[in-house]
């Protein structure tokens, strides 16, 4: 990964923990409550969280595993996370200043790995090629992800975004996860479970052209009509933004 990938990815990172240190830590969204259903019992686990950011994985699981490492390329993130730890009387985890793709960690030495919205800021198959070397045997991961699997959002990610109105929220090189992206996860893991937790497409005029703040009614049928797909067509779950992969070693 180039330099300047690097640096930008960090800068941009540390600017957005600095301005949350003082803010108090939100509350667990519906994909991470999923992650954590997955998960189940953390006790006495080993467990990395990869592109921890503010903790808001690491210190919900620390309490009750028995080692939770934290790593992030943004130092303000991994010192965000501590504070945090230490404001709820927790034991911080253990914090990391480290790309995904060279952790400097033993082989073998978690029982599970997790982490959110780490996989496309990432080269995909260095990185889990990574994990895979820092799980144990039998171990698993799972991670909350954005893809463009979906041929529309694929178009107007490349064409619109940053344009005509469209807002670009994240990095410029942010990558969410495509075709050749699950190929190569496979080559790496015998066992790979695509979860869909929810329907987001119509759901993304509302935050990128609409910013939440015009035409509520419009935000609100697109809202409805993503829910309503979820429902009845199931099989359209997996062309959603939204994906959870879980891998097993």
């Amino acid at each position: 990964m180039a330099d300047e990938h690097l640096a930008r990815e960090q800068a941009f990172f540390d600017a957005s923990s600095e301005a949350q240190f003082e803010a108090e830590p939100p509350p667990p969204t519906e994909h991470m409550a999923f992650l954590l259903r997955r998960l189940g019992s953390a006790t006495g686990l080993r467990i990395l969280d990869c592109g921890c950011g503010a903790g808001d994985l690491a210190n919900r699981i620390a309490p009750e595993a028995g080692h939770v490492v934290g790593f992030d390329l943004s130092p303000s993130s991994v010192r965000l996370m501590r504070a945090r730890a230490a404001r709820a009387h927790i034991a911080p985890p253990d914090g990391i200043v480290s790309v995904m793709e060279r952790l400097p960690l033993d082989d073998g030495c978690f029982d599970a790995v997790v982490g959110a919205s780490i996989l496309h800021h990432v080269d995909v198959e260095a990185a889990l090629r990574e994990v895979k070397r820092l799980m144990k045997p039998g171990g698993r991961a799972i991670f909350i992800e954005n893809q463009v699997t979906n041929p529309l959002l694929r178009l107007a990610r490349e064409k619109l975004t940053g344009r005509f109105g469209v807002a670009r929220l994240g990095t410029i090189d942010e990558h969410p996860l495509v075709a050749r992206d699950y190929a190569a996860i496979r080559r790496l893991f015998s066992s790979v479970t695509l979860h869909y937790p929810d329907f987001r497409f119509f759901g993304l005029i509302s935050r990128n052209v609409l910013r939440y703040r015009r035409a509520l009614w419009l935000a609100r049928f697109f809202a409805w009509l993503d829910r309503a797909i979820y429902r009845w067509a199931p099989p359209l779950r997996r062309f959603g933004y939204h994906v959870i992969v879980e891998v097993r070693s």
